[in-house]
Parts: C-alpha cells; structure tokens; sequence
C-alpha cells in the first residue's frame, strides 16, 4: 500500500450483481461512535442466469429505519411490473467506532454469515452488526410473514488510514447479500424469533452510484459544479427536448421548461421523448421535466405560453427567475424571438440563447446574447440573414423558392405546419448547440462579453455540422418619441461602414442608404448595413443629395440574397459640424415615406458627438 496513491479497495472478481445507492450520502450517516442503520431497499433478480445476479437500490438515504414489525411487513413485499417482478427487503449498513482503523488487507473469501461476522470483528462492526440483526429476527416472528427463505442485504464499513484510490474518503463500504435460511428459535421471554442461519450462503456485491448529479458531471467529463441556480428552457419539442436532455445528463439544472403544446402522437418521430403515443394530451413540459427528475434533478414544468406570460401584467407567475443562469429559447417562433428581443432591461436574467433549424436541417444558428442584452437575439438572428448577401456557401443552403414550412398529414383531415427533417439530424445540432451551452455555464470567469452568432451548416456528405463563430460588439442604440415610441438598433457593421465613408469624405457632408428590417411590432428598427451613395449623389460641406443611378438594383439584390428579410429601411447623412435634424431632413422623410406606401422609414444623421435620428411613422402615425 503506498499512502500517497491512497489505499487500494478489496479485490472483488466476482460479484453476483450490484447495489446502487448514493456513496457520498452513506458516508456523511457514519457516526464517530460505532453504529448500524436500516434501509428498506428494492431489488431485481435474474432468473435465467447461471449465477441470478441481483439487482438491487436503495429507496431513500434521508430515511434510516427503526426495526419493527411494521417495517417487515412493508419491506419484504412483491411487486410485479412491466419490466418484471420487483421484489422487497432491507439493507443494513455496519460501522466501528473512529479509532478502528484497519490497516492490514484482507482478501474477498466470505462466503457464508458466519463468515461475514468473523469479518465484522475484523472491522469491529460486530456488535452493532449483531444487535440489529438479532432485533431483525424478532420483528420478521412477529410480522407473520410466512417465508423461510429471503435475501438480506449487509455493508460492512472498514476504516482505513488513508483516502481510497481515486477518492478522498478513507471509508471503504463493502456490500453483500446474505440468502438467508431461517429457523425457529423460542426465547426465554413470552416472544419468539426467528434465527438466521449462519450457514446462510454469502455472496459479494458490487457497488454503483446512485444516479445524482455529481456522478452526472463526472461520467460527462465536466466540473463538478455547486451552482444550483435555475436554467430557463424555452420551446420543449425537437429541438428544445434533445438540448435539455444533454444538458440534464451532464448533470446541469434545475430546469423551468416552459412550453403550452401538448405532446401529439407524430412528435414521437423525432423527440427525444418516447411516451405511449396513444395516450394523447400530455403536456411537453411535463413530460420532459417527468424525464429530467428521474436523473435526481429538479424540473418545473410550466405549460403556458410564454408571450402571455411576458405580456399579461395580471400574471403573478415569473417566467425568469432573478437567478436565471442561462435562457434557452428553441420555439421556432419569430412572435416568440420578437418578444423576447423586446423584453425590458432587467427582466431576462442570465443570458439569452436564441436556436432555429432552417431548410430542413442544412442550417442551423446560436445566438448568444452579449453583456446586458447588447447585441440582443433580434440583433444576433439580423445579422445572420445579413451575412447570406456576402457568404454564396451560406446562400447556397437556401431554397428561397420553396416553403420551408409545410403543412403534413398527421391525421385524417387533419394537419400540422411543421418543418420535415430526420431525427438524427436533429440530434446533430441539438448536440453542438448543448456543447456550447455546456461551455458557458462552466466557465469560470463568466460568460464571455460580446455576443455570439454560431451558423452551422450541415457538411456535404450529411454526416457532420461545421460551426462558424461570428462575434458581435455593442449595438448603438437611440431611442426616438414621436407620435410612438421606436428605437432604432445600428449593428456594429453597419457603424463601421459609416465610420469608413466618415473618414473618406472629412468635412464634406456624405451619406448612402441603410439596409435592415422593421418590426412594427416592437416599433423597431435594425440597420445591418449602408450602401454607398449611387454615383450621381451630390456632396458639398453644408448638403448631401442622394442619387438613385443603380440604387433600385442594389437594394432588389440584397433583398433577394437575404430571403426577403432585408430591405430598404430608410437613409442616412452626416453633419460633420454638429447640428439637429434639419427641415430638409423631414421633408426627406416625408418623400421616402410616400416611396414606401405609407410604411415607416428613418433617417439618421451622423454627428461628431453622435447619431441623430428622424423617424416618419407612416400609416402608424
């Protein structure tokens, strides 16, 4: 033995089957003084195999038993179900007093109860050992249960002088199980008892963790984290599902799963659920968090919907708790991303993770939202439909002549908008998305500032997704009341195309023409790049005209390369010697309101000291 390795546990060749319980839990229940504690337990058998292994868990750490008639009659109990028959018993765990330390290596050779006595003297855990297993006998007799021959399940505790190999705990837990064979023996007192025969065979058991989240963490790979703050998952079908289940088996929660669809029998096809199909009706949330809680972590299903919950002041239910660690949004739905985007400083806490498959799963994109919501997610999802006009490999994905959505038979009569794509490329996203989501949640210095744009792309050969990191910095943003209240969010791209032009021209007056979207919903713009003035533009110290020579062209083009998401949203100037928004400038806006039909437009205006802005509301007005 070399204490500095640590003490190296017994050598068990052969085990017949294992026992499963929480380590670390049965430690923290081992008192100073010598001791035994009782556990009911429930446990499988094979029944077809040459050495009928047993299978067995025990129910609940936080409730050691008192040995009563009671608690026999409740334990030894045979239950039978899907999966076979269950049987029921006890477990009995034995320990020495502190000052016991065993220090000498003894080989596994037990092999019947009088042997494992003779090992309890060993690791002076007799008399404890003895005292509950005689206590055992008299309440089995006065149970009245009608059986001479049962399992018990024995742990036997040795105290070694140093930390075991690979662990920092120098109690080294042994379990058996003893087939018992009982006798009637008759007592001095009014009451019997049985007797357990010492002759009773014993068998070593193996041991495995009980499935929690530290063992979760550490059969992942990952740290062991203490952090018990909440993550927000938003959207429970496909998508959200597998991501969720990745997150849960590498041992991050609890979760606050919030999804109102109900779980439909075609979903079955490619969620990272299986429920009885034909049971229709049950709620996504509940079904995934049912899931979740039987890898001991905590889930609560919210079956709502998550813009009424945002919107409604009246509700008392707080999707984002104030100690949110993470936000994951997989909907699919542009209502939903719209209202989060539009959600006030302060309500999300923890930060924003924005996902969507595109064109049945050849794309797919994460948008991580920066420090403080800046970029936030309608920021981050612009600038990807942004880079489609520059990337013709990212372009080449898109079939903007067909509809990505289709409406598919999913009953008689009866059909679903949905997106058609294979489980196993589902999985092949929700897996990058999950590693990524996984990576902040463990980092150490927090997460990282900017915002993230992840675009993946499914490779040619449909085997494999290559992820792409676009960062993104600050957005400016101005804040503009006329007859409404609109904002107007500048992408850091479109900033440094104007800082560019700026640079060139000095002091002569330039501008071009902004190109972004418009949500009339949140009353919002967002400009994700200008094009340079036409050529036949008009430049001068104290005025900038804007031409039109090949302007129609450029913006139909950028219109078709982003799928129709980005357009003309209004124009730009500078003002390099300071000033507000000139008369001119509103006229402008009023010309470029009657070109659009009525619908909103901006101008902005670039000062020394910052941007201005105009906004014409069109028909909003």
């Amino acid at each position: 033995m070399d204490p500095k390795q640590g003490w190296e546990p017994i050598r068990r060749d052969n085990t017949f089957g294992w026992m499963v319980y929480d380590l670390s839990r049965l430690r923290t229940l081992i008192s100073d003084s010598e001791g035994a504690l009782v556990f009911q337990c429930r446990f499988l058998k094979e029944s077809g195999l040459k050495e009928n292994p047993f299978f067995v868990w025990v129910i609940d750490h936080e409730k050691p038993c008192n040995i009563t008639p009671a608690l026999v009659r409740n334990s030894f109990v045979v239950e039978k179900g899907p999966h076979g028959t269950m049987y029921g018993s006890l477990v009995i765990l034995a320990w020495s007093d502190s000052k016991a330390i065993i220090d000498r290596y003894l080989p596994e050779s037990v092999q019947d109860l009088h042997q494992i006595y003779e090992r309890a003297k060993d690791y002076c855990s007799f008399s404890p050992l003895r005292g509950v297993i005689l206590d055992f006998g008299w309440a089995f007799k006065q149970a009245s249960i009608n059986i001479s021959n049962f399992p018990l399940f024995i742990i036997l505790c040795a105290r070694r002088p140093c930390a075991l190999i690979g662990d920092d705990s120098p109690l080294e837990l042994i379990p058996y199980v003893i087939d018992c064979h009982v006798e009637n023996i008759e007592s001095l007192f009014p009451e019997s008892a049985i007797r357990i025969r010492e002759d009773s065979l014993a068998l070593p058991l193996g041991h495995r963790h009980k499935v929690n989240r530290r063992l979760l963490q550490r059969m992942s790979g990952g740290k062991e984290m203490t952090n018990n703050d909440p993550i927000v998952h938003i959207g429970c079908g496909s998508v959200g599902s597998k991501i969720a289940m990745h997150l849960a088996r590498a041992g991050h929660g609890p979760f606050r799963l919030i999804d109102k669809e109900a779980f439909s029998p075609h979903n079955v096809a490619r969620h990272a659920l299986t429920p009885i199909p034909e049971f229709p009706g049950q709620p996504k949330a509940s079904l995934l968090a049912r899931e979740i809680e039987l890898l001991r972590l905590e889930a609560e299903p919210i079956n709502e919907d998550i813009i009424k919950l945002c919107k409604n002041p009246d509700n008392k239910m707080d999707p984002f708790p104030n100690n949110s660690r993470l936000v994951i949004e997989s909907t699919g739905s542009v209502a939903v991303r719209d209202m989060l985007g539009s959600l006030p400083d302060g309500k999300i806490v923890g930060r924003l993770l924005h996902t969507a498959l595109y064109q049945q799963g050849k794309v797919g994109i994460m948008a991580i939202e920066g420090s403080g919501r800046n970029p936030n997610v309608n920021d981050l999802v612009i600038r990807f439909w942004d880079e489609q006009i520059d990337n013709p490999g990212l372009r080449s994905k898109f079939s903007f002549s067909s509809r990505e959505m289709r409406r598919e038979e999913i009953g008689l009569g009866c059909g679903s908008h949905t997106m058609v794509i294979p489980d196993a490329r589902i999985s092949l996203f929700a897996g990058g998305i999950a590693e990524r989501a996984i990576q902040i949640l463990e980092l150490e210095n927090g997460t990282p500032q900017d915002g993230e744009l992840w675009i993946g792309m499914l490779d040619e050969n449909e085997l494999g997704i290559s992820w792409t990191l676009l960062k993104m910095d600050r957005t400016t943003i101005l804040r503009i009341k006329v007859g409404n209240l609109w904002e107007v969010r500048i992408l850091t791209e479109a900033v440094n195309q104007i800082a560019k032009e700026i640079k060139a021209w000095g002091e002569v007056e330039t501008g071009g023409v902004l190109i972004g979207r418009i949500s009339l919903s949140n009353r919002c713009f967002i400009i994700s790049r200008v094009l340079e003035a036409p050529p036949d533009s008009k430049r001068t110290p104290n005025s900038f005209v804007l031409g039109i020579e090949g302007l129609k062209k450029k913006v139909q083009e950028i219109h078709d390369k982003s799928g129709g998401v980005l357009n003309y949203v209004g124009t730009w100037h500078s003002h390099p010697k300071g000033g507000e928004i000139s008369s001119v400038d509103k006229d402008s806006l009023e010309q470029i309101r009657r070109l659009r039909f009525g619908a909103p437009a901006v101008g902005l205006i670039w000062t020394p000291s910052g941007f201005r802005a105009g906004i014409d509301e069109g028909k909003l007005a």
